[in-house]
């Protein structure tokens, strides 16, 4: 089951015990097995690099507050900020949409501030490359914009896109190991612009994400 939503993920707390069941996605208090890609530390890891490129801090916007990955991708983005001891601008919600990068963008691209950008998958990238360009904010040089999922679009990106590659092969390998434990009745409960295992707990398995490879 692909559970990348608040409720969904909720649903598994209520599904039959004796049927077997994996979950992708699920969120870190599922009670079934889980595979995903570690998305706080893919967040963690762009905006590290953000802050290592000189900028003071590192403005987010997010996807939908509903969606688990959005929620982790902000975590990590918020924690890596604060461990830094960086200051933590309010986050901006997106819809996963270029539309609402675009929107976003465009009050972003006001401030002149801003410096650096995370941005929590590369539709709504694509959105805010266009309403910074437009408002004569050049991309690197002025303001860097990390994405996170490096669709195969974005080295085409003007300028090519920064990006978090999720390691989904790696995730992949993981489901044999995962599949052998899903009865749960036995089981007792980026380019560039810029298994815990008990009677009562699911295992989870997580791919780190690769990183942010540079073209």
């Amino acid at each position: 089951m692909i559970a990348p939503h608040e409720s969904a993920a909720e649903a598994l707390q209520r599904a039959d015990a004796a049927v077997p069941l994996v979950a992708v996605e699920a969120g870190p208090e599922a009670s079934v097995p889980v595979i995903a890609v570690d998305q706080v530390a893919g967040a963690a890891a762009a905006t590290r690099h953000l802050l290592e490129l000189g900028h003071r801090t590192v403005c987010h916007v997010t996807g939908p507050r509903e969606f688990l990955e959005a929620q982790q991708r902000a975590r990590g983005w918020r924690e890596t900020l604060a461990g830094a001891g960086a200051s933590v601008p309010e986050p901006l919600p997106g819809d996963w949409s270029a539309s609402s990068g675009y929107q976003l963008g465009r009050r972003l691209a006001e401030n002149e501030e801003v410096s650096a950008i995370f941005v929590a998958n590369d539709q709504i990238a694509l959105g805010v490359l266009r309403a910074m360009h437009e408002a004569g904010r050049r991309v690197t040089e002025q303001v860097s914009v990390v994405g996170f999922d490096d669709i195969p679009e974005a080295p085409y990106f003007t300028p090519p896109l920064t990006t978090v590659r999720q390691d989904f092969d790696r995730a992949r390998a993981t489901q044999p190991a995962c599949a052998g434990g899903t009865d749960r009745a036995r089981r007792g409960g980026g380019r560039d612009a810029a298994g815990r295992s008990g009677a009562d707990r699911a295992r989870q398995h997580r791919a780190r994400p690769t990183g942010l490879p540079v073209p």
